[in-house]
């Protein structure tokens, strides 16, 4: 099917025509043709006449044919770009803008017009974007300008909970793939770099598991931000005792701490309510990269109001994402009315945001030992201030550095 496909088309580029014959030796003149190599398809006959389709390069062979068998030819159509064009040829402005148009595709297409990520859990789209644009990679960049291999890298390091992730570029879409788990210490993808892991905060170590590596804490020691917990070296002696050499790896291990969180809130006792009046205004809008145009239904304008967007995105095909997007656009009127909290009411709403902290602690894995937060009224304020003691699972991944044995030696005899 490829094949004909490819076969049609060029017969569509050359261009070619429909033609109908008619006399009283049309076989002798299709026996002349197949002789003469005279390239004919879509034969159909009837009574006393033919049709068929044929090659413009073709069709002036066919003169002296025509006469020794005294057949008539006509052209019922024509087919194919040479006419397209030559049929369109006053129309400069239109090919320029056709061609135009093609060639501004193809140098949007260069482009990434859309970021996509699927397998985040705990991270939502809006931190990993914002992420993304640290690392200069962005809604618009050039496809060219993307490493895979070091964002890849970049987000396993900076999310811990992030222990594979793949980029994935098709079309003008880029596709993120993630995989979380928070069980597990993230390992670097190269597994010929030796790592080691160290204490990532403040705390008081309450257990520790090592399955690779050296450990360098036991249960009970406080350490601090930056502590080697598990080494990423082994030392090997000889029978002698004496340091012969170092065994590499990557240091695996399970290790909690018990660390403290300091804990501050403040909700102000006078807040504002949006009341919605019920009245709306919908505007229709298209958008090119970042400039909107809208168009107005009603010139009516909102002192105060909030607007829903309901957008779309241009694409061709499944993955050719194009930097222009339409929709509707409601705006909803409200009117401001000014409250405050009663004394109750604001002692409630700070055990509710503390509650909620506590449960997001305790989703990721972490147990709560202790909360010692006290909640006051000062001035025009509920202030919540205090610390939560907990145990968790730290430790972040750092490189191992490698160490000489000759050399330390040499050193050691100077």
């Amino acid at each position: 099917s490829r094949f004909l496909l490819i076969y049609y088309l060029y017969k569509y580029i050359k261009g070619y025509l429909i033609v109908k014959i008619t006399g009283y030796s049309l076989e002798r003149f299709l026996t002349l043709c197949c002789r003469n190599d005279i390239n004919i398809w879509n034969l159909q006959s009837n009574d006393y006449e033919y049709k068929f389709c044929i090659r413009i390069v073709d069709f002036y062979k066919l003169k002296p044919f025509l006469r020794k068998t005294r057949t008539h030819i006509r052209i019922l159509d024509k087919k194919g770009l040479p006419f397209f064009f030559n049929r369109y040829r006053k129309r400069k402005i239109f090919f320029a803008g056709l061609f135009l148009c093609a060639g501004m595709l193809v140098i949007l297409s260069q482009f990434i017009w859309e970021i996509d990520f699927k397998g985040n859990v705990s991270l939502t789209d809006d931190v990993l974007l914002k992420f993304l644009s640290t690392q200069n990679v962005y809604s618009g960049i050039q496809k060219s300008k993307i490493n895979s291999d070091d964002l890849k890298k970049a987000i396993r390091n900076n999310f811990n909970e992030v222990i594979w992730t793949s980029v994935e570029i098709s079309g003008t879409r880029m596709i993120v793939y993630i995989k979380e788990n928070e069980n597990i210490l993230p390992v670097d993808n190269n597994p010929d770099i030796p790592s080691s892991i160290i204490a990532d905060k403040d705390g008081i170590i309450t257990s520790i598991i090592t399955r690779q590596g050296t450990p360098m804490v036991k249960a009970g020691d406080e350490i601090k931000k930056g502590t080697l917990l598990v080494d990423g070296k082994t030392p090997i002696y000889n029978d002698s005792k004496e340091l012969t050499k170092y065994n590499y790896c990557i240091a695996d291990a399970d290790i909690y701490a018990q660390t403290v969180y300091e804990y501050y809130d403040k909700i102000p006792l006078e807040y504002e309510v949006k009341n919605f009046t019920g009245n709306n205004k919908e505007s229709l809008y298209i958008r090119l990269f970042d400039k909107e145009i809208i168009f107005k239904i009603f010139n009516t304008k909102y002192e105060n109001y909030d607007s829903d967007y309901s957008e779309k995105q241009l694409i061709i095909g499944k993955n050719i994402y194009l930097p222009f997007y339409w929709g509707e656009r409601t705006d909803s009127e409200y009117t401001i009315e000014t409250k405050k909290y009663s004394n109750e009411e604001a002692d409630k709403l700070a055990n509710e945001k503390l509650n909620a902290f506590c449960e997001n602690l305790i989703e990721n894995g972490v147990q709560i030992l202790d909360k010692n937060v006290n909640i006051d009224i000062v001035d025009d304020a509920c202030i919540s201030k205090g610390f939560i003691i907990v145990n968790e699972r730290i430790g972040s991944r750092a490189e191992t550095e490698i160490v000489n044995i000759m050399e330390n030696e040499e050193e050691a005899v100077e």
